[in-house]
């Protein structure tokens, strides 16, 4: 039995062969960024966060107050990891980190490892960190268990993850975070008082206060009616800690369930400076 296709998706794909598909805006600015990078408009946001820490719901969040602040959502990360190869490498790129990314207009992000963007202070930029112990307790359940194979890479990340166990995964990728996301993050901060720093931990513990940081930052002022739509969405309850949910287990301290305590120890260790800056 042949599959009825609607008339809609009919045209849908007329339009699409006779115009070509339509272009996300991160593919426009990557391949024309001096067309698409307005003149106009308010200060572009920079999100930066790293893995397992809150992201997705972060990102259906600043998509609500990107309508309420006028600014064009862009999250260049999971396009250039979805579409393109050497992804990493692309992330660095002089050029995309010069031209890419335009100062007024767009919000950036979420971007999970730092990149160093030129001219940060024509940005507002925010930064969300986790416990790293939480977080690579996090990561590893997240990849070995409920994270999509989204190229051949992951497909091996899931591979070694479900070969090995927490205590080892927290102590072999330990090092990578700090390298790339907790010590750049935490000399960025030293460096520049007006960046906002919030904490996964206070997201999902107080949100109202959360929100109400991340929206004095902005200079967003939210309806009332505007603000329970965002409410609505903050959902953080979790009755039940499954494995194969991406969302396991929000709350702070979990690490103490599922690492041993040489592995906290040694991790303690790895991320003193860290945890001394960050308060953890």
């Amino acid at each position: 039995m042949r599959k009825k296709i609607s008339t809609g998706h009919w045209r849908k794909s007329i339009k699409e062969f006779l115009f070509g598909r339509p272009q996300s805006i991160e593919e426009r600015l990557l391949r024309n960024p001096s067309k698409y990078g307005t003149k106009v408009g308010p200060p572009s946001v920079l999100f930066f966060t790293t893995w397992k820490c809150g992201s997705v719901i972060t990102d259906q969040i600043f998509r609500r107050l990107c309508r309420h602040l006028g600014l064009r959502p862009v999250d260049f990360q999971t396009y250039i990891e979805y579409n393109m190869d050497s992804p990493y490498q692309r992330l660095r790129d002089p050029f995309f980190l010069s031209n890419c990314f335009p100062a007024k207009g767009y919000f950036f992000g979420p971007l999970k490892f730092f990149i160093n963007i030129p001219q940060l202070e024509n940005y507002r930029v925010i930064i969300q960190l986790r416990d790293p112990r939480d977080l690579l307790t996090s990561m590893y359940y997240s990849f070995a268990f409920s994270h999509p194979e989204i190229h051949e890479a992951g497909s091996k990340i899931k591979d070694e993850f479900r070969n090995s166990d927490v205590n080892a995964m927290a102590l072999k990728y330990g090092p990578q975070y700090l390298q790339h996301s907790f010590k750049p993050y935490m000399d960025l901060l030293k460096s520049n008082d007006q960046i906002l720093f919030v904490k996964y931990e206070e997201m999902v513990t107080t949100f109202d206060t959360w929100l109400h940081k991340i929206c004095e930052h902005l200079g967003a002022n939210l309806s009332e009616d505007e603000r329970a739509e965002i409410l609505s969405i903050a959902d953080f309850k979790v009755d039940k800690e499954d494995i194969h949910s991406h969302k396991r287990s929000v709350q702070p301290g979990n690490h103490k369930k599922h690492l041993s305590p040489d592995t906290i120890a040694k991790l303690d260790n790895i991320f003193v400076d860290v945890n001394s800056f960050y308060g953890y």
